[in-house]
C-alpha cells in the first residue's frame, strides 16, 4: 500500500499538482475498531483477577457440595454433568485478564529495559567525555549497573533499582520527555513513534497503564474533549492541491514525535524536503525546529494553542542573542510572513483541515474497520490514496491535467 500510495503522488506531481513549496502537517484521531470500554488498566486487571478467582474458588465448592448431595440422593457413580455456565464465563474471563496482564507486563519490561539502556549510553559517553577521573569512573560504573539491570529485565528476572536522578516513575515513549527525535541516528528513517505503557523504576506497569481487549494495539485519546478508542492518522498535505504527499498512522496520541518522521516520510515519497513546513502547537519542540534548520527547512510551528476565531495577535518582539528556541519560533510565526504561512488559525482552516473533513465526510471514512497496528496502517493508506485519486480527478476535470 506505501508503495501504491507513492505512485499516485508521483504521478499528481507529473500532472503538476504537487509543487512542494508549502506542506502542512496535521494529525487527527480516528477511531479504532474496538471500544474504549473494552480497555482495563493494570490495576483493574489485578483487582478483576483476584475477585475471578474468589468467585471460581466459591463456584467450585458450591458444585462439589452439590455433587455430594446428588452422591446421597441418587447413589455414588452417576453421570457428572457439565459445570455451571456461570463458572465457564468466569473461568474465560479470567484466561483473557491473565492473559492482557502479561502481555502489559512484557511490553512494560521491553519499555524499561529500553530506558535504562538509554540512559547507560548517556552515562558511556559521559564516561568518555568528562574531564574529572572520578565523573569518568562514576559515569562508567553507572552505565555498568543500567546495562545489567536492562538484560535482566528482558531475561525476566527483574531488574535493579538503579539509584540516580534519571530514574523514577516515568512514562510516555521510552519514559523521556524530549522527543525520541534527539536521537534520529537510533531508529529508522520515517519511523513513527509507538505507544509504550508507563512503567516504573523496577519495570511494572503503572497502576493506570491500559490494554484493549479487542484491539490491543489501539490507545484511548482524547479527541475534541472527549476520550476515544483511536488511532492517530497523520498526513503531510501540499499546499497547491492538497495532495496528500507523506502520511502514516500510529498508536501514541501527542503529535510532538510525528513532525521529523513526516518530513522523511515526505522526502522518501516526493524525492525532495519541501520548502516550507508548517505545523500547529502539538509538533513544537526545540528539537523539531533544529532538525528543519539543519536540513533546509522553513518550519513555521506553533509554539501556543490558538482559538478557533480569534484575531491575530501582534507581533512578538524580535527575539535577542539570549532567546530561547522557543521565543524565536514565537516570533516567527506570529510575524506577517508566519501568518501568511498558514499559522494563524484561520489560515490553517485552509490547509491539511479540509483534508481531513473531505475523508470523514466526503468519503465516509471515520473508523477503522481492520485491527491491529499494522493493518491500521495499510487501511490509512488507502484512505490517503484514494483522496489523491480524487484530486487528480478533479484536476482533469478543472482541465489542469490530461489523461495519460
Amino acid at each position: 500500500m506505501e508503495d501504491l500510495f507513492g505512485q499516485v503522488v508521483r504521478l499528481a506531481r507529473e500532472a503538476g499538482l504537487v509543487k512542494m513549496g508549502h506542506v502542512s502537517l496535521d494529525g487527527s484521531k480516528v477511531d479504532a475498531n474496538a471500544s474504549k470500554h473494552k480497555a482495563m488498566s493494570y490495576d483493574r486487571m489485578d483487582k478483576d483477577e483476584q475477585r475471578l478467582e474468589g468467585e471460581i474458588r466459591d463456584l467450585l465448592a458450591r458444585a462439589e457440595d452439590q455433587d455430594r448431595a446428588d452422591d446421597d440422593r441418587l447413589g455414588a457413580g452417576a453421570p457428572e454433568t457439565d459445570l455451571p455456565g456461570e463458572l465457564k464465563r468466569r473461568e474465560d474471563r479470567l484466561a483473557r485478564i491473565r492473559a492482557a496482564k502479561t502481555a502489559l507486563e512484557a511490553a512494560a519490561r521491553e519499555t524499561r529495559a529500553a530506558q535504562l539502556r538509554e540512559q547507560a549510553e548517556r552515562a558511556r559517553e559521559l564516561a568518555v567525555s568528562s574531564d574529572d577521573p572520578a565523573e569518568r569512573e562514576r559515569a562508567s560504573r553507572r552505565a555498568e549497573r543500567r546495562e545489567a539491570a536492562a538484560d535482566a529485565l528482558v531475561a525476566g528476572d527483574g531488574g535493579e533499582n538503579p539509584s540516580g536522578s534519571d530514574s523514577g516513575s516515568v512514562g510516555g515513549p521510552l519514559g523521556i520527555t524530549e522527543p525520541t527525535g534527539t536521537k534520529t541516528e537510533k531508529r529508522r528513517v520515517g519511523e513513527l513513534p509507538v505507544h509504550h505503557p508507563k512503567v516504573t523504576r523496577d519495570g511494572a506497569p503503572q497502576a493506570r497503564a491500559q490494554r484493549n481487549f479487542t484491539d490491543p494495539e489501539s490507545r484511548i485519546m482524547e479527541r475534541g474533549g472527549q476520550f476515544t478508542q483511536a488511532y492517530n492518522g497523520h498526513i503531510a498535505v501540499d499546499d497547491e492541491w492538497h495532495v496528500i504527499v507523506g502520511q502514516g498512522a500510529s498508536n501514541q496520541s501527542p503529535d510532538t514525535e510525528y513532525f521529523i518522521p513526516m518530513l522523511e516520510r515526505v522526502q522518501a515519497t516526493v524525492g525532495q524536503l519541501p520548502e516550507k513546513a508548517t505545523a500547529d502547537a502539538g509538533f513544537w519542540s526545540p528539537v523539531n525546529a533544529r532538525w528543519a534548520e539543519e536540513h533546509g527547512v522553513d518550519a513555521y510551528i506553533s509554539t501556543q494553542r490558538q482559538r478557533h476565531g480569534a484575531p491575530p495577535t501582534d507581533p512578538a518582539e524580535p527575539p535577542g542573542p539570549a532567546a530561547t528556541p522557543q521565543q524565536r519560533m514565537r516570533h516567527k510565526v506570529s510575524s506577517p510572513e508566519g501568518r501568511a504561512a498558514g499559522c494563524w488559525v484561520p489560515r490553517r482552516k485552509c490547509l491539511s483541515e479540509p483534508v481531513f473533513d473531505t475523508v470523514e465526510e466526503a468519503m465516509g471514512f471515520r473508523r477503522f474497520s481492520m485491527r491491529g497496528l499494522e493493518k491500521a496502517r495499510g487501511e490509512w493508506g488507502l484512505v490517503c490514496m484514494c483522496h489523491n485519486v480524487r484530486r487528480l480527478h478533479a484536476a482533469r476535470v478543472a482541465g489542469r491535467t490530461t489523461p495519460r
